[in-house]
């Protein structure tokens, strides 16, 4: 049983690391942006 939701969890777990490393992409991109607007 273990063995046959083992590649559903994994699958999950990638799933979920994307969602988090978009958001993460996603703000990064925006305080990056905040910043160089406040030097031009």
């Amino acid at each position: 049983m273990t063995g046959a939701s083992f590649p559903i969890d994994e699958c999950e777990r990638s799933k979920s690391n994307n969602v988090l490393h978009a958001i993460f992409a996603s703000i990064t991109y925006d305080f990056a942006q905040d910043l160089r607007g406040e030097t031009q």
